[in-house]
C-alpha cells in the first residue's frame, strides 16, 4: 500500500507539471516565421473574463470582419533599409503596410511599423513577449521610437508591462482550445513634438488580452481598449486559420511532400487526407502576393499528386500554402 501511495504522488505531481509545461509559451511554439499566414477576424471588443488558473472562456458567437497577415523577410518589402535589426515583418492584407520584428529565442521584440509616408522606428525595441512565459510571470519594458508625421517630428516613449494572468479552456467560432494562456499587455505612452515653438503630446493607454497556446504563431484572440487623448475606443479579434486540434496539424504537415527543392521546371506536390474536400496548393512569393494555384479533387486515405510548372518564374525563394478545408501549411522552397 505504501508503494502505491508514492506511485500515486508521483503521478499527481507529474501531471501538475504537464499542466504547468503546457500552459507555458516559448519562442518555438509562438513567434511566426516567413511563409505564415494569419486569417482572422476583427470583432466588437468582449469581456476578458477572469485572471487565475482553470479560466472557461466561452466565446462561441464572435462576429467580424476578416483580415489577413502574412509573415515575409525583412528584404523582401520597401521599408526594409529603415530596419536593419528587424528578422521577420508581417504585411497587413493587401501589403500597404508593415510590422517589423526582432525575434529571438528569448523575446518577441516590435522594431517599428511603415505604412506610405510613415515610418515609425524604435530605438528601444519593445518587447512584447518573453520566452519562456508561464502563468504568473511579469515585466516591464521602456520603449523610444521616432517617426515624421505631417512634417513634424515626432518621439515616442513609453512603458510596457505584461502578465501572463489567467490560464484554461477557450472557445471561439474557430473551436475550442485547451491549456491556453492568456497575456496581459498594457502600454502606456507619449507622442511628443514641437508645434510652432509650443510643446504639444498625445497621451496614449492601451490595455489588450491576447489568448496564446503553443503550436499558434498567432493569438487565439485578443480584446483591447485603447484610450487616445482621453478618448477610448474597443475591439477584439480571433484567429480563424487554425480550427483544429495540434495533433491534426501535426498529421497534415507530416504527410505533405513537396519535391524537386530547389525546382526548375516542375514541382510536384503530394499530401494524403482523410477527407473529400479538394486540396488547394497556392504558389507565392515572399510578399504573399499569389502566383498561381490549383485545386484539386481528393481521394481519401491515398496519396495525391500535383504537379506544377515552375518554368516562367524567376530564381529565388517561393511559398507553396497548401490547404485542404480547416487544414493548411506553408512551405519555403527555391527555384533554380
Amino acid at each position: 500500500m505504501k508503494k502505491h501511495y508514492v506511485n500515486s504522488i508521483a503521478i499527481f505531481f507529474l501531471i501538475l507539471s504537464q499542466q504547468s509545461f503546457s500552459q507555458t509559451i516559448t519562442a518555438g511554439g509562438i513567434n511566426p516565421v516567413i511563409g505564415d499566414v494569419f486569417n482572422y477576424k476583427t470583432t466588437a471588443h468582449f469581456n476578458e473574463g477572469s485572471s487565475g488558473s482553470g479560466q472557461v472562456w466561452n466565446y462561441p458567437s464572435l462576429t467580424g470582419t476578416t483580415q489577413q497577415l502574412t509573415a515575409v523577410s525583412v528584404a523582401s518589402t520597401p521599408y526594409a533599409s529603415y530596419y536593419p535589426s528587424a528578422t521577420i515583418a508581417e504585411k497587413q492584407g493587401s501589403g500597404t503596410a508593415y510590422l517589423y520584428y526582432s525575434n529571438s529565442a528569448s523575446a518577441q521584440q516590435t522594431r517599428g511599423y511603415a505604412v506610405s509616408t510613415t515610418q515609425i522606428v524604435y530605438s528601444n525595441p519593445e518587447e512584447m513577449l518573453h520566452f519562456p512565459f508561464s502563468l504568473g510571470n511579469s515585466y516591464v519594458d521602456n520603449f523610444v521610437a521616432n517617426f515624421t508625421s505631417g512634417g513634424y517630428s515626432y518621439t515616442r516613449r513609453g512603458t510596457t508591462t505584461v502578465t501572463a494572468d489567467a490560464s484554461g479552456t477557450l472557445t471561439t467560432p474557430a473551436g475550442t482550445f485547451t491549456n491556453v494562456l492568456r497575456v496581459r499587455i498594457f502600454q502606456d505612452y507619449q507622442d511628443s513634438t514641437n508645434l510652432g515653438g509650443s510643446p504639444y503630446i498625445i497621451d496614449y493607454t492601451n490595455d489588450e488580452f491576447l489568448w496564446y497556446k503553443d503550436g499558434f504563431h498567432y493569438p487565439l484572440a485578443s480584446t483591447f481598449t485603447f484610450v487616445n487623448n482621453g478618448t477610448p475606443s474597443t475591439s477584439g479579434s480571433y484567429l480563424i486559420t487554425s480550427t483544429i486540434g495540434i495533433d491534426e496539424t501535426n498529421a497534415f504537415e507530416s504527410n505533405l511532400n513537396i519535391f524537386p527543392n530547389p525546382a526548375t521546371s516542375l514541382l510536384t506536390v503530394e499530401q494524403m487526407v482523410e477527407t473529400q474536400e479538394p486540396l488547394r496548393i497556392s504558389l507565392m512569393n515572399v510578399l504573399g502576393e499569389k502566383l498561381a494555384e490549383i485545386v484539386s479533387p481528393t481521394q481519401p486515405g491515398s496519396r495525391n499528386e500535383i504537379t506544377i510548372n515552375v518554368e516562367k518564374y524567376s530564381k529565388g525563394i517561393y511559398l507553396v500554402l497548401v490547404s485542404c478545408g480547416d487544414l493548411s501549411t506553408t512551405r519555403r522552397i527555391v527555384i533554380e
